[in-house]
């Protein structure tokens, strides 16, 4: 999930279809095992949160709050890390 908020941060907004090859990527060099659900998990914690807008269809974009929020360690977990296998 921190990897999608920074993503959003860099881009400001992207197409969840890029979202997810970039999450691929990733996953495959943590060697932790991609699920597309995982994705749509993130996006959604990250929205529930207030650092991310489901902008329009296919497309998010993050909140200025978004842009101000640092995931750390202590906050990963509790947002579902466990949903990415590591």
């Amino acid at each position: 999930m921190p990897e999608i908020l920074e993503l959003l941060k860099r881009e400001r907004c992207a197409a969840k279809a890029t979202i997810s090859a970039e999450m691929r990527a990733i996953a495959g060099q943590k060697e932790l095992i991609f699920r597309m659900r995982a994705v749509s998990y993130s996006l959604t914690s990250l929205k529930r949160h207030g650092w991310s807008i489901h902008a329009k269809r296919g497309t998010w974009c993050v909140t200025q709050s978004g842009t101000e929020t640092t995931l750390n360690r202590d906050q990963i977990d509790p947002l579902g890390k466990e949903i990415w296998g590591g």
